[in-house]
Parts: C-alpha cells; structure tokens; sequence
C-alpha cells in the first residue's frame, strides 16, 4: 500500500522514493534479529508515541491508513517520515535493551514495558538529551514499579496518556517528567499509586506472593551495600535470582514439630493479644520476615531448622548482605530468638529504604 502513494510522475522521483522505503526497511530488518520485543510490539508503541492519540490509539494498520487517507498534503512526506521514524524506534529498542543503565536494567527486571516504551521512543525522537531520557527511565522504573506493586483493576495508561500525548519538543520532556511527579504526588486522580498507597502495600502482613516482592527485597540488597546508596554492580544479579528464585520465611511458614517456641521463634497465634503472635499479628508474610535466597536448595536445607541453625547458616560465606545483617535485629545473641520485635524493627528498616528507594524527589 505505502508503494503506491510513493509513486510521482516523475519516474525519478518514484525511483528515489522507493530506494528510501527498501533502504529503511531494510534497516529494520536487521535490527529485528538483534533485539527481544517483538516487531508487532515496536510498531505498536511507536504508532502510540507518534499517532497523537497515545494509548488510546486504534488498531495501528487501521490508524495508518485512515491517517494517510485523510492527508491533504503530499501523502509521500509522511510516509516516509514514519517509516524512518519507525526505523529509529528499532534502534531506539536495540539500545534500551542493552543499556547498563541501572534504571534501565531495573525498567527491563519488571517486565511490563508497555507503559514506558512509547515515552522513551517519543524522547529519541525529538532528540532529547541522554540526560533527560536517564530521568525518563528511572521516572518510569518508579512508576512501573508502584503499578505492580498494587495490582488490582486501576488503569494507569489514562492518567499517562495527557503526558505522553501532549509533549512534542525534546526541551518538554522534563517538564513533563516534572509534571508526572507532581501529579503523582498531590493529584487525588494518581491516588492508586502515591506514596501513602506505597506505604501501605509495602507495610502489609500479607506482602509473600506480591508480584514484587523478590524485587523489592533485591533493590534493598542493594541499597545496603552502597554507600551511597544507589544501585551499583553486584557479584549476583537480579537475573540470577529469577532463575533460582526463592525466598526464605524467616520464621517458617510451618514450624519444626509445630512448636515454634521450643525451636527460637516466638509464639504464633497469641489469642489473648493477637496482634503479638507471628501469625495472629500478620507478621509471618510481611516483608520483614521476607528474605532473599542464592538457592532453591538452600531454602529448603534450612526451611523449618530452629533459629539458632538457621542463623548461623546466614553466617556461612554467602552472599546476600541481607542475610548477614539478620543477627543485628536478634536481642539476645547468646539465646537468639526470632521474635514479633525483631521482625517489626526489621519490617521497618525495609519500609524506610523503600521510601527512599522510589523517592520521587531524587528523579
């Protein structure tokens, strides 16, 4: 289709405009084999930046042809803008996908790149700064990050989509990126995902399971190890936990013999206080009770030993800090007791490096 409307009655016009078109795809055919996201899917999230009707955008063939039959000017100008713009959002991919950017890592690890791709595709191709495309990134691992984190039925892409359509200089992009986090933090219309509402996802009893959770207890991983407290490299990767992923109730989901006293956990199910029992208070499936593991196997060797063992496997040559810094929240160390106030103080220091973590202000 795009053939026929490149045709002019000058055959060396014609002849000029289809070597474009076959050097451009021939282009974006080399670059599919070098990267991961599917072509569908990069034509998609290029039509959303480039349409001006972002995710609200109709089926992409449709769009494109209903676009250029409704141009009233030279139909040839356009299409061969799209088609080196389409071009570009191909290596726009092939770089994000192999960027060591931190937050750009993170952005990949959380896997839902729908929202983010069509902003950054937008940012290369108004030719916006490395700078400015860094703070995008790491603006929407924060984002991203928050939408997981909840879950649930809330839609995010129309309260994104003024922001994605309404940008069309590289100079904008910051203020743009600036007026997302504003947004986020005091318009009522971003309350599924504003800091209260992380707060309270993170803070509750019942955080196993999460679609983040090895996530959150990997970035904290790392923001106790740096000094600075930024992600910098590490000996085990994110991509290594997924793949042997596991994380480790720290007092047991099932206690040896079932009673976790005699074994160095304190009581599960307090019926006189419940809010003190490791069960009863919802403490077993809080984040502070939650621990990141190299191993399936090592998980399972140490599962429901008494807590005086399993501490001390935390001791042996590991790797992972947060496993080393658990006897820093026992009380007694002679007598170790894994216990309501150990796993509460815990609980808290993950919440508080959490907060610091996806700090709006720091982007």
């Amino acid at each position: 289709m795009l053939q026929i409307y490149l045709f002019s009655p000058n055959p060396e016009k014609t002849e000029e405009n289809i070597n474009f078109l076959e050097e451009e795809f021939s282009k974006i055919y080399k670059q599919i084999v070098r990267i991961n996201l599917k072509e569908d899917e990069v034509l998609n999230y290029y039509w959303r930046a480039m349409s001006g009707k972002g995710f609200n955008s109709e089926e992409v063939i449709k769009g494109i042809k209903d676009e250029i039959i409704a141009l009233a000017t030279d139909k040839t100008i356009w299409i061969k803008e799209f088609i080196s713009g389409l071009s570009q959002a191909f290596q726009t991919v092939e770089k994000f996908e192999n960027s060591e950017f931190s937050f750009a890592k993170d952005l990949r690890y959380l896997n839902n790149m729908a929202l983010a791709y069509p902003f950054i595709i937008k940012a290369y191709k108004l030719q916006a700064s490395e700078k400015s495309i860094n703070r995008l990134i790491q603006l929407f691992e924060n984002i991203t990050f928050r939408y997981l984190l909840r879950g649930g039925r809330a839609e995010i892409e129309s309260r994104l989509n003024h922001h994605l359509v309404h940008y069309n200089s590289a100079e904008e992009v910051d203020k743009n990126i600036n007026d997302i986090k504003n947004s986020i933090k005091h318009n009522g219309w971003w309350w599924y995902w504003n800091n209260d509402n992380l707060k309270n996802y993170l803070n509750s009893g019942w955080f196993y399971k999460n679609r983040v959770d090895n996530y959150v207890l990997w970035k904290y991983e790392l923001y106790t190890v740096c000094d600075d407290n930024h992600p910098k490299p590490h000996k085990v990767t994110f991509d290594d936990l997924i793949r042997n992923e596991s994380i480790e109730h720290i007092a047991p989901q099932t206690p040896t013999n079932g009673n976790p006293v005699a074994n160095g956990y304190e009581i599960y199910e307090d019926k006189e206080n419940p809010e003190n029992g490791i069960v009863s208070g919802e403490w077993l499936n809080c984040v502070g009770n939650l621990m990141l593991l190299i191993s399936q196997s090592h998980n399972s060797s140490i599962g429901n030993k008494p807590f005086d063992q399993k501490l001390k496997s935390y001791g042996d040559a590991n790797l992972l800090n947060q496993q080393k810094e658990i006897v820093n929240f026992v009380s007694d160390k002679e007598n170790p007791v894994w216990d309501k106030a150990a796993i509460e103080q815990r609980h808290t220091k993950i919440l508080n490096a959490a907060m610091d973590i996806w700090n709006l202000d720091i982007i």
